[in-house]
């Protein structure tokens, strides 16, 4: 958008004006010279002037006076350490506001923190501006999402080469530390958490500072087993999975489940999140069902210590 002055220079010193601006905003005006008529799109326009005095009124029509050019796009984007912005015919960047004396060229190497911004300029004298946070100080961890009691890693990926690093760890354990890698850094209770970390190097410290990057989701109670002859069912959960002595169960994934040998059985369960929790029982099966079809067929005694006796009655 550009907005321009209009100034009557008319000789017969009239005393009422109309001004038309196509494409103009406001479109048109009764002032002698008016001011702040913005043009908002791209192209070609017409003025129009029609001054009145005492004698009648003349008119004169400039075609195509007004030329309005697109402003360039301006979008700064990063590899690294290096910053470049869309194609133009001139460009500048500025570090905090400042000038950065050289840096003319369409790509630009950022070494310190702060806000670095361009100004970029097309062949029609038109120019727009891009800004872009840049942190000098960077890092990654294993997982920013995670459940309680688990321990993560981080890892520098600082680019202003540092010397030495200060990590500050809110909610974790340890709560620093001053290794460039520090791993094993464990969240014992739910919540959002900040990571600082500071560096120091020929540049200077530089601090980099992410709130609530750190998601520790709770860990679900201990699920309840409650059995109904040899049926297991556990508390509701979101998903499950059913143990035998500590190896998985094929297939046993539902809420319930049938056993069919002695031995400790464990259910695991997990929320929407992931996180897992688990209960266990000790099932032991001591005999045998008792035949209730019409074959007449009875089995004893029950339980048995592995002698039986089948009588069959008619």
């Amino acid at each position: 958008m550009a907005c321009i002055d209009f100034a009557d220079a008319s000789i017969n010193n009239p005393t009422a004006w109309q001004w038309n601006f196509a494409g103009g905003n406001p479109p048109s005006s009764s002032l002698q010279n008016p001011t702040g008529i913005c043009y908002n799109t791209p192209g070609t326009y017409d003025v129009t002037l029609t001054a009145q005095n005492d004698y009648g009124s003349n008119t004169i029509v400039l075609q195509n006076l007004i030329n309005v050019y697109a402003a360039p796009a301006a979008s700064i984007t990063a590899a690294g350490n290096v910053l470049t912005t869309t194609a133009a015919a001139t460009y500048q960047w500025y570090f905090n506001g400042q000038p950065i004396s050289g840096a003319t060229s369409q790509s630009d190497t950022a070494f310190q923190s702060g806000i670095y911004s361009v100004t970029v300029t097309n062949a029609a004298g038109c120019s727009a501006t891009d800004d872009y946070q840049f942190y000098a100080t960077q890092l990654s961890v294993s997982d920013s999402m995670l459940c309680e009691k688990f321990c993560i890693n981080f890892t520098d990926m600082s680019i202003n080469n540092p010397t030495s690093w200060q990590w500050i760890f809110d909610g974790g354990t340890p709560a620093s530390s001053s290794q460039q890698n520090p791993s094993n850094i464990c969240y014992n209770t739910p919540g959002s958490f900040d990571v600082t970390l500071i560096t120091e190097s020929s540049f200077g410290n530089d601090t980099l500072v992410l709130p609530d990057f750190i998601t520790v989701f709770a860990t679900p109670l201990p699920p309840a087993i409650t059995t109904n002859g040899y049926t297991l069912t556990s508390g509701f959960a979101y998903s499950y999975q059913w143990q035998l002595n500590s190896i998985d169960i094929a297939g046993a994934t539902n809420q319930s489940y049938t056993v069919t040998q002695t031995g400790f059985y464990t259910v695991l369960i997990s929320d929407e999140n992931g996180c897992i929790s688990s209960s266990s029982i000790y099932i032991e099966i001591t005999g045998v069902d008792e035949a209730t079809d019409n074959s007449g067929i009875s089995i004893f005694p029950n339980p048995s210590s592995g002698k039986f006796q089948c009588a069959i009655s008619k």
